[in-house]
């Protein structure tokens, strides 16, 4: 009864803001007014105009439009580029200004920052300029060619992720492993120490047969490199835990997984095939696939390797204690969480830690690895539509990436000539030794959060929401018929709007 109440109380929350919404009021569909042989990017360098960008509150954030701002001035010095640093949601944000952009015109900006799962959602409403006739007239100019981004990354930027760009992706996210050599190395050799060897190794479902030599010394920092397995992580996680369990680490754990995310448990999903809707859009996650999916993160809770559900302490890799965190976050805020405890002072971090790439699932011979992207958008009724499409073209460039780079801010690029460790982005990550290439290795595993365009892109938070609960009821205890049935019944209760 209480949780019929709550639901209750959103439906009501729901209706509210739609009422007042002008952005949920306005028709749906891409904005198909202008014709490609209508655009002109032919225009004057003296042009003086300003562009107004909103973006989420970060430095770094700003940091990317300076950058860019400082390039893009090299072609147009009279443009004025202005941030305009948001506080709350976006599309929240974005309603305040529209209101306000009727009396008070500028108010809304020309660009926002935004990620696939918001631009998703603001896709039917028409304040989002459809890009596709500006990027048409682009490569006409001879000023662009989608074939010069990363397929997988490009195409969710997508309405639907698959027809109008309605996005321009600032870099090319994807999950990694963040791992702490300092702590792996001592377990390792604490292990050989104490005279195990791999025959010490108990096997079970999920490891079954991987030793292969039970005479072998316990090896761990050699079993973690770009593309190794989700036996090979059990296997060091295994022998981490004992470590820590002997010398008086017992509380703490070890790994900052973020199940409830979905760039994590998305490509788990999917590893495991599970489907989550099916032909006839009927939510079919109630299924063997979902429970070996949900088993095998479980297993994890289980084995105290991830802290329980709801812990106030987790397995705390940034600040030194946990030896894995899955994460898209770059090399350079690990570096800088490590680089400031007292423990690491004076150290090469690259001695301390590094990255590779996720585990590969490979039960099913189906590993995927998470991936998105963020990036900006352009207002629909911008009156500097042209500069604002060469402003995000500059940024995708070579020179804006560049740029970016040369002001710290280290996100894997979006442009194919440039996934490699010699590029901006990880050259000098590479040249101190760190493994850049767990960001672009075996791009074949790339998996996007894509399954949300099954329903209308207003569903989208909500559906992965009820994921993620299902996923820490599981994870805490609760059995595989309550969870289903509670998220099946909770996607079912918001598709009714």
């Amino acid at each position: 009864m209480k949780r019929f109440f709550a639901l209750l109380l959103t439906a009501v929350s729901l209706t509210g803001m739609a009422a007042c919404n002008p952005l949920a009021d306005k028709d749906s569909g891409p904005d198909s007014s202008v014709s490609p042989d209508e655009i002109s990017f032919d225009i004057d360098p003296e042009t003086e105009a300003t562009l107004k960008v909103t973006i989420q509150s970060y430095d770094n954030e700003e940091t990317i439009i300076d950058a860019v701002a400082e390039e893009f001035n090299k072609d147009f010095p009279n443009v004025t580029v202005n941030v305009d640093r948001m506080s709350g949601e976006l599309a929240t944000t974005l309603m305040t200004y529209y209101n306000a952009e009727q009396k008070n015109p500028g108010t809304m900006p020309d660009i926002w920052f935004t990620t696939s799962f918001d631009m998703f959602a603001l896709s039917k409403a028409q304040i989002t300029l459809n890009l596709d006739p500006y990027l048409e007239a682009a490569t006409k100019a001879g000023i662009f060619n989608e074939a010069d981004y990363v397929a997988q990354y490009w195409t969710l930027g997508k309405n639907n992720f698959e027809d109008e760009q309605y996005m321009i992706p600032r870099s090319a996210d994807r999950v990694v492993t963040h791992y702490n050599k300092d702590i792996i190395g001592a377990a390792e050799t604490w292990c050989q120490a104490q005279g195990y060897t791999d025959k010490d190794f108990p096997e079970d479902e999920y490891t079954e047969g991987y030793i292969t030599d039970e005479s072998a010394s316990v090896q761990l920092l050699s079993r973690i490199q770009n593309g190794w397995t989700w036996q090979d992580m059990l296997y060091v996680c295994y022998w981490t835990r004992l470590y820590f369990d002997n010398n008086g680490m017992s509380s703490l754990y070890l790994v900052d997984s973020y199940f409830d995310w979905e760039a994590n448990y998305n490509p788990i999903f999917e590893s495991m095939g599970v489907e989550y809707f099916d032909e006839a859009g009927n939510v079919a996650l109630n299924s063997p696939e979902t429970q070996a999916a949900l088993d095998l993160m479980k297993y994890m809770y289980d084995k105290k390797y991830v802290a329980p559900v709801g812990a106030s302490n987790q397995a705390n890799f940034a600040g030194g204690e946990g030896i894995m965190l899955f994460h898209s976050q770059s090399i350079s805020i690990t570096e800088s969480s490590l680089a400031a405890l007292s423990k690491y002072k004076g150290k090469k971090m690259s001695e301390v830690f590094d990255v590779c790439t996720f585990p590969l699932i490979n039960y099913n011979e189906t590993p995927k690895i998470g991936c998105g992207i963020a990036g900006y958008s352009i207002f629909n009724e911008s009156r500097n539509k042209e500069l604002a499409v060469l402003f995000l073209l500059k940024l995708i460039s070579a020179e804006g990436q560049t740029a970016l780079a040369n002001n710290d801010i280290n996100y894997p690029s979006i442009r194919v000539d440039m996934q490699n460790s010699d590029a901006p982005w990880a050259k000098e990550y590479a040249e101190a030794g760190f493994n850049t290439e767990a960001y672009t290795y075996g791009q074949e595993y790339s998996c996007g959060t894509t399954f949300v365009a099954a329903k209308d892109p207003k569903y989208a938070t909500d559906i992965m929401s009820c994921i993620a609960t299902m996923i820490e009821g599981y994870c805490g205890g609760k059995t595989f018929d309550r969870v289903i049935g509670d998220c099946e019944a909770d996607i079912e209760y918001y598709l009714m709007f």
